[in-house]
């Protein structure tokens, strides 16, 4: 352990307690990314069309 590990450890346990100390994942790099590009695909979606099937009208 190197000692800004321990430095960011002590910080933690000061703002948080015990709670700080537990183990954290690391946040996604992409994350923002792939919100983004959800959003645009969602834009850009749309209704499925109807199409006739033995007469009647059914959605695809």
């Amino acid at each position: 352990m190197d000692s800004q590990a321990l430095r960011d450890w002590g910080h933690r346990y000061n703002v948080e307690g015990l709670a700080g100390l537990r183990s954290r994942n690391p946040p996604d790099p992409f994350a923002e990314t792939h919100r983004a590009a959800e959003d645009e695909l969602a834009g850009l979606s749309e209704p499925a069309p109807l199409w006739r099937w033995g007469g009647a009208l059914a959605a695809d």
